[in-house]
């Protein structure tokens, strides 16, 4: 989610996200660009957001709760990851994702097929790195 926080943010919009209050690692990036993050608590749902949520929380989690409760608009990240415009190519399995990701990238870029991309990690280091890539094609 901090990858998507962060390209959202990257490209105009205002976000505001909600986790523990454990320290993972990613919490840098996100608060250099000004993202804030509170604590979870059904208080922080109110009807001024576009929810983006976690595949981890159903509907019996309290954030997730209170969004249904009151009939606000939600999307799972997937769904959400779904409305973005563009060819959309998944890549999964257990080994050689990022392998196979950069591969990809510089074949379409080779091809003059895409240009520039923007890549998103879910880890501690970086929110730009090699396991989901944003393209914008070449016309």
């Amino acid at each position: 989610m901090s990858g998507l926080a962060c390209f959202l943010k990257s490209i105009g919009h205002d976000v505001i996200g909600s986790d523990t209050v454990n320290d993972y690692g990613f919490e840098t990036k996100l608060k250099e660009l000004g993202i804030k993050i509170i604590p979870f608590s059904k208080n922080n749902i109110t009807l001024d957001y576009l929810y983006i949520t976690s595949n981890a929380y159903n509907s019996d989690f309290v954030e997730v709760n209170e969004i249904i409760k009151n009939n606000y608009t939600y999307l799972y990240y997937h769904d959400f990851i779904s409305t973005l415009d563009g060819i959309h190519i998944a890549i999964s399995g257990t080994h050689g994702k990022t392998t196979t990701t950069t591969f990809l990238k510089d074949l379409l870029i080779y091809q003059k097929l895409y240009s520039t991309f923007g890549r998103i990690r879910y880890g501690p280091t970086i929110y730009y790195s090699s396991d989901s890539w944003f393209g914008r094609r070449l016309e």
